[in-house]
């Protein structure tokens, strides 16, 4: 079982992404954590006829997907096959370092779990408290991760799903510590990758110079035409969450067209793109609005070169 420790009565502004909505503030206060177990899957009436064998829930996967990671990371997202259950998830998840040593009051736990509305995405915060310069916690333990240090994060198999069984096997996810990130994400630095050809279905891709937070990626970039229509299609994120890709439902059409994006999305250590995570604004402090949209156009389809 983790320890767990009082927390003070601190307000975090964290943008936790859901399939319907963004959470953008909840207080942190002390309560106890409800430790009951799931209920297991009801029994099979008698004379029933036998249920076809379910394979059990996996780990679809553990996020950010990068192989190094800031030293101020904020929150890891680990996605499931199936939903799971309430109430079970700090006891099944270690931070362990190079000699297998467990890190001590790395992450908040909460009385309320962090789950999208599917139960199928779990989100995991690094204590806030440790990651800001000027807190208590911060002057005395320093952050969870060291830059130039190698970590596992360890999820077992016993945390039950949503039926009450295991999952399908254990999981791992090692990486390496780089520097503390404290920038703003900015989307002048975004390139937008050879815009598609007018009239075909081919993906727009936006590539970034850093990780950006999965969740919210998915769920913060659109793209309008030069009358702010939305452009309807499947996306789709590249390697280590440093691209993005729209294949769109209807052929592209040329003209003008921007990206759009929410000012809440993220970095890997909760920076977004109107504050830094680690500092503090006060009310009277003002900075200039960030730039959430980036322009690109289509060009018309050149017709064949005929023969003379």
């Amino acid at each position: 079982m983790p320890r767990r420790r009082p927390l003070r009565p601190l307000t975090w502004a964290i943008a936790i992404a859901s399939t319907t909505a963004i959470v953008l503030v909840f207080a942190l206060r002390p309560s106890s954590r409800s430790t009951a177990a799931a209920a297991g899957p009801r029994p099979r009436a008698a004379g029933s006829p036998s249920a076809a064998p379910v394979s059990a829930t996996a780990i679809a996967g553990v996020f950010p997907s990068a192989s190094v990671l800031p030293a101020n990371l904020l929150r890891f997202s680990i996605e499931f096959s199936a939903p799971m259950s309430r109430g079970r998830a700090y006891e099944h998840v270690r931070l362990v370092d190079s000699a297998n040593r467990e890190v001590d009051r790395a992450f908040l736990i909460l009385d309320e779990e962090l789950w999208d509305h599917a139960r199928t995405r779990f989100t995991l915060l690094f204590d806030p408290g440790r990651l800001k310069r000027t807190l208590r916690a911060n002057v005395e333990l320093g952050t969870p991760l060291r830059e130039g240090r190698r970590y596992r994060l360890t999820i077992d198999r016993e945390w039950p799903d949503a039926t009450g069984r295991a999952l399908a096997g254990r999981v791992e996810k090692s990486f390496s510590v780089g520097p503390a990130d404290r920038a703003k994400p900015r989307v002048a630095d975004w390139r937008v990758d050879s815009p598609p050809a007018a009239l075909s279905r081919d993906p727009l891709r936006v590539s970034f110079p850093e990780p950006l937070d999965r969740a919210l990626l998915l769920s913060s970039l659109t793209i309008v035409d030069a009358r702010g229509a939305r452009i309807a299609g499947r996306v789709t994120l590249g390697a280590e969450e440093r691209s993005w890709r729209l294949t769109p439902d209807q052929p592209w059409s040329s003209g003008a067209y921007r990206v759009r994006v929410d000012p809440r999305l993220e970095d890997l250590a909760g920076n977004n793109l109107t504050r830094v995570f680690d500092v503090d604004r006060t009310a009277d402090e003002r900075e200039a609005a960030p730039q959430t949209e980036r322009p690109f156009a289509i060009a018309p389809r050149r017709a064949p070169a005929t023969s003379p």
